[in-house]
């Protein structure tokens, strides 16, 4: 709560000043700032977006990528089988929960694709092509 009460009066002071990023600031300040799992890499190669999410002990089966407009989701759910009574653990630090990850992408990103490989989930987005256009805006 304490950073809320700090960036909300700060972002609300920025948003008189910037045109059309509401969106991206009303995200910030909504933002779980504990969103950690599943670990993730951003990263940009020319016109390519690489995001790469550590699924160690998932199966391409159990995740599913969706895109809905400016959205991009991915979710990951680990059924839990029933254990073994004999086995009693003395330590147990690897986790297999369900997650629900979220990425705004800009509508110029129409290539995706998604490969799964070592337990690494690479979501590739191609930004399609820019034509270069001249756009006299007209005064009225």
């Amino acid at each position: 709560m304490f950073l809320n009460q700090e960036l909300v009066p700060f972002v609300n002071d920025i948003k008189r000043h910037v045109i059309g990023y509401d969106n991206l600031w009303d995200d910030l300040i909504h933002r779980k700032f504990d969103d950690t799992y599943p670990k993730d890499n951003i990263m940009r190669v020319d016109n390519t977006v690489i995001i790469e999410l550590a699924l160690a002990g998932f199966s391409k089966d159990e995740v599913e990528i969706e895109r809905d407009g400016t959205s991009l989701v991915v979710r990951g759910s680990k059924e839990v089988k029933d254990e073994v009574k004999e086995v009693t653990y003395v330590r147990r630090g690897i986790a297999y929960r369900s997650f629900t990850k979220r990425y705004t992408v800009g509508t110029e990103y129409n290539n995706i694709r998604a490969r799964f490989k070592d337990g690494i989930l690479s979501i590739h987005l191609e930004k399609e092509p820019e034509e270069e256009t001249k756009q006299l805006i007209e005064i009225s």
